[in-house]
């Protein structure tokens, strides 16, 4: 997901959990914004993102 559809999720009062690949500024500024998690994963290797994302209701790719 983008900054911005982050953005707009977090205005309308959805918790977000965000997968990144890459622990990096633009994580940091997805942190920044109240309400979100971030998680850093590769989609290529499921042990990297799979436990963080087994409770979520439903996964959204952008």
């Amino acid at each position: 997901m983008g900054g911005k559809v982050v953005r707009e999720l977090r205005e309308h009062g959805v918790p977000v959990r965000a997968l990144v690949h890459h622990d990096d500024d633009r994580a940091a500024a997805l942190r920044a914004i109240s309400g979100v998690e971030v998680v850093v994963g590769d989609l290529t290797r499921e042990r990297t993102w799979w436990r963080p994302w087994r409770d979520a209701a439903e996964p959204t790719s952008g």
